[in-house]
């Protein structure tokens, strides 16, 4: 498997993701509706691909010479509105769509890998904790309702049509990118802030136990999902482990900065649609060997260097 193309490849988890492959001298494609400028040498080495995922026809035309998809194409509204709610269903939902229709038509055996969430679980017990792929799924975002419509979907065409698809749910990521400006991590937003010497604010009074993982871990996780004989399937990739959020606002500020840290509930137009404590039982992807590398105290040591050394230029 040599030739993979990247839906939404410019984003955080995109670009990491392709200069990796690049790396591992796997020949990559980005399909995405603008093709961003960014100052990374490895995109010389890619073919881009200016098209809409709504296009069947572009859609099919990308992946035809293709062995791997994946889809990092995703739109998201600001909790508590609901103006874009058609235009993001179109891309949650309906890209997908046009890529299992694509393959369905496609002769040649592709992979299919696409990227959900864990707001499709909503809110969890703590007791369940942590919580497997078979979790029963209650979103109460419309972000997470779509990525769980559209997981359906990549379901009913593997009973269907007999296209399958890999299923990967990560919890929140974190780490050092390729773009700083594309980084809409919460954690590295956090991160951000307090290398700024500036007003640092965690809701919820940092109450909520939650589970990260590091960017590197994740594409490790993802790569050896394209190398395995694995061709369908659902994997939660995180840490395994939960940390409470009071105990991340000291690691980031250490002792030295604790004045720039004040701990606030959560706003009420907001309120609703927090989804609190989450833990990811990482027992399947673990079968077939991976392991997170990075503990949370070390990738946000690497984190903030990164942040300090982008400062500094």
């Amino acid at each position: 498997m040599k030739k993979i193309i990247l839906f939404g490849g410019f984003g955080y988890i995109g670009l990491k993701l392709a200069k990796k492959l690049t790396e591992l001298n796997y020949s990559i494609k980005i399909f995405a509706p603008n093709l961003k400028k960014t100052n990374a040498d490895f995109l010389n080495q890619i073919e881009k691909i200016k098209g809409s995922i709504l296009n069947i026809n572009e859609v099919k035309n990308a992946i035809d010479d293709v062995d791997c998809i994946i889809n990092l194409a995703a739109k998201i509204t600001k909790f508590g509105t609901n103006e874009n709610i058609l235009s993001e269903l179109n891309i949650n939902c309906g890209g997908q769509i046009n890529i299992l229709e694509a393959l369905k038509q496609k002769n040649k055996k592709t992979k299919n890998i696409f990227i959900g969430s864990r707001s499709q679980f909503g809110k969890v017990k703590l007791e369940d904790m942590p919580i497997s792929e078979d979790y029963p799924q209650n979103p109460i975002s419309i972000y997470g309702i779509q990525k769980q419509t559209a997981e359906k979907y990549c379901k009913f065409y593997n009973n269907a049509y007999n296209v399958n698809t890999i299923i990967i749910r990560p919890v929140a990521v974190y780490g050092p990118g390729i773009d700083s400006e594309k980084e809409n991590s919460v954690l590295n937003k956090l991160i951000r802030t307090s290398v700024n010497d500036e007003k640092f604010y965690i809701y919820g009074y940092g109450k909520d136990i939650k589970d990260f993982i590091y960017i590197d871990d994740l594409i490790d996780a993802i790569i050896l999902l394209i190398k395995t004989n694995i061709y369908d399937g659902t994997f939660n990739i995180g840490s395994g482990k939960g940390i409470i959020y009071k105990e991340i606002g000291n690691m980031i500020l250490g002792k030295s900065k604790k004045e720039l840290l004040e701990y606030r509930d959560f706003p009420e137009d907001t309120k609703k649609f927090e989804t609190g404590s989450f833990v990811a039982d990482i027992t399947a992807i673990k079968k077939i060997g991976w392991v997170p590398k990075t503990d949370i105290k070390t990738g946000i040591e690497k984190t903030i260097k990164y942040y300090k050394k982008i400062k500094g230029n």
